[in-house]
């Protein structure tokens, strides 16, 4: 991992400009939450360095990746797990389920035929999101931008109920002696979600309210969904995670910004 880190750092002397510095790393080895640690490793060592000093003792490590992987192979075979099967085979055999338009057609779906969309909300939008809603509703941004994702879906596909792949940081306390709150890699935990399109008359605060409970349902944030999927020995359950496929994808990465 040193070695991947280093060959991805670069600085480059920009003159009169603001100098710039480069960290790319491989999502194999990083996601979300350990860039949040690394730049606040980094902005600590920064401070410390403008200000004359030698650079302290940085927050000390907590377990390493290889001690959780072995902690959550184990976990995925426990009974805090396996009670949450009924709900998960639940989602993934759930009737009426629509699939998204596609409008590739005849040509090969590639990367080289892929396409992005980028869109940005207003100064306006970005604080009704972030603080208004959220104070209005008790909710997290997350719950307002489903919510979205609902009205949206239903004004392209049409009413009904679609599967969402959704995402969460996947450090969930599985024993108290394993700490990951400072550990860097690759952590997320992705699960399916049924997104229902708004009912006849109900207005957006109570979508955002209906999405909000049903998000508050999930069990340990999603984080078992995958543990029953891949890692249970019992082959029955593994095949029972088996089921209708997401055409989307939704992840929410919060505020970068606080940590500066």
């Amino acid at each position: 991992f040193r070695r991947v880190l280093f060959r991805s750092v670069a600085f480059f002397d920009m003159g009169e400009l603001s100098s710039r510095l480069l960290i790319a790393v491989h999502h194999l080895v990083i996601d979300g939450v350990s860039w949040r640690i690394l730049l606040e490793d980094l902005q600590s060592a920064y401070e410390q360095l403008k200000n004359g000093a030698e650079i302290a003792v940085l927050p000390p490590k907590t377990s390493s990746y290889k001690q959780w992987a072995e902690a959550v192979r184990d976990y995925a075979d426990s009974n805090e797990v396996l009670i949450e099967l009924d709900h998960w085979t639940t989602v993934v055999r759930s009737d009426g389920l629509k699939s998204l338009p596609i409008d590739h057609g005849g040509v090969f779906n590639r990367e080289s035929t892929a396409q992005t969309l980028t869109l940005s909300l207003s100064g306006d939008e970005t604080r009704a999101l972030l603080q208004k809603v959220p104070e209005a509703y008790r909710a997290q941004p997350n719950d307002a931008l489903l919510s979205a994702l609902a009205v949206a879906l239903t004004e392209w596909a049409g009413p009904g109920k679609f599967i969402v792949n959704l995402e969460g940081h996947g450090r969930e306390e599985i024993l108290p002696s394993l700490d990951v709150s400072r550990t860097v890699g690759w952590f997320t935990s992705i699960f399916p979600f049924v997104l229902e399109s708004p009912a006849a008359g109900e207005t957006p605060g109570e979508t955002l309210k209906r999405v909000k409970e049903q998000l508050r349902r999930i069990p340990q944030h999603g984080f078992g969904y995958g543990l029953l999927k891949y890692l249970n020995e019992n082959e029955q359950i593994r095949d029972a995670m088996r089921g209708a496929r997401a055409d989307l994808s939704f992840n929410y990465l919060g505020q970068f910004d606080q940590m500066f």
